[in-house]
């Protein structure tokens, strides 16, 4: 529920997928949410008003860029920062809703930090979601072959358009 309903456009470590945020309930003084009041994108920051943007800003907007390029547009984004024990990020696909929750490891240690390439992460991430349908449906008992033609089939048009054509 929105509590503030303040357009936070240009707000520091926010970039914006395509809208301004407008600040939402948080716990208090040291967590805040937004959400983009075009798209409905969700950002947990992690950040206090007072602090710099840090990785998980970066991480969020190549995500949100990927996202757009790979046409899927349909799903109702959620971003955490929060501990993930031996991955940089991860991604929760509910297909069925169309909503998405993308994680980005806040408490690396010491020796993965320099390991961690946060435009290649949210690729990655962005292209589990392009998949995911496909996935899901494949851990399906009860799909059929006709539902898994017809995600194949999807997914090939999307990467028709993002794969140049070859010079003649």
């Amino acid at each position: 529920m929105l509590e503030n309903n303040m357009n936070t456009t240009g707000v520091s470590g926010l970039s914006s997928c395509c809208g301004a945020y407008m600040k939402t309930g948080g716990d208090g003084n040291t967590h805040f949410y937004y959400v983009c009041t075009k798209c409905g994108c969700v950002c947990d920051t992690g950040l206090s008003s007072t602090e710099k943007p840090d990785r998980f800003v970066e991480f969020k907007k190549y995500f949100l860029t990927y996202q757009k390029l790979f046409g899927l547009n349909g799903y109702k984004i959620y971003f955490k920062e929060e501990s993930l024990d031996d991955d940089f990020a991860d991604i929760l696909i509910n297909q069925a809703g169309m909503v998405v929750t993308v994680r980005f490891n806040a408490s690396l240690s010491g020796e993965d930090k320099p390991f961690q390439d946060i435009h290649s992460n949210a690729k990655h991430e962005a292209l589990h979601l392009l998949l995911g349908r496909l996935s899901g449906l494949a851990q399906y008992r009860y799909a059929t072959k006709a539902d898994v033609c017809e995600a194949e089939e999807e997914l090939v048009r999307r990467l028709e358009t993002l794969i140049p054509d070859e010079e003649k």
